[in-house]
This record gives structure tokens, sequence and C-alpha cells, in this order.
């Protein structure tokens, strides 16, 4: 008797354990109604997004008095990148904009120079 319960719990331990009777069915996704059946949008939408420039929220005697402008230079040092700053020296030198790093292929004459 103890044989057959032994052999009962072994047999239940491996149908229990890995094994899928039955598969998961597979979720469809939704289909939308503003799209075509590849994906692909039927209507495009262009949004306006405004671009806030920070250096408009000061006035012009401010800007003339406070603000200064500054080139920092970007990594990789081996090349000529480097990216225009803007910094308020009346406000403990906060910086108010710095723009995207960019390659400096030549000299321009209108850039200032960059010691």
């Amino acid at each position: 008797m103890y044989k057959v319960i032994k052999y009962l719990i072994f047999t239940l331990f491996l149908v229990s354990c890995g094994s899928d009777w039955a598969p998961s069915p597979v979720k469809q996704p939704p289909i939308d109604e503003g799209t075509t059946p590849n994906g692909i949008p039927d209507i495009i939408t262009i949004q306006d997004i405004p671009i806030h420039n920070p250096l408009d929220d000061y006035d012009d005697q401010y800007k003339e008095d406070c603000l200064r402008q500054v080139f920092l230079r970007c990594p990789p040092y081996t090349e000529y990148w480097i990216a225009e700053a803007w910094i308020d020296i009346c406000d403990e030198y906060a910086i108010i904009l710095i723009e995207n790093c960019r390659m400096q292929h030549e000299c321009d004459p209108l850039d200032p120079l960059i010691a």
C-alpha cells in the first residue's frame, strides 16, 4: 500500500509541474478604426509644437546688462565640438540656455574666436 501511494504522489508531481494541457489563448490587439490593416494611419495630423526661447523672458536692458553668451567645448575633445550657452551674471552665473553640441568643421568668420 505504501508503494502505491508513493507512486501516486510521484505521478501527481510529474503531471502538475511543467506540462501545459491547454495552450493559453493568444490575445489579439484591438482593431483601431483610424488605421489601415497594416497599422499605418490613414490620416496624418501635423501638430504645431510651440518652441519656447528662454531668452524671450527677459527685457532688452536686462539682456544687455546681465546675459552673456559663452561657448563650451563638448567631447570628443580630439575634434572641435562646441555648444552655445547663455549665462546670467546678475543671478550668480545661472545657466539660462545651453544649445546642442555641434561640430565646427571650418573657421566661420561670423562665430567668435574660442580660445
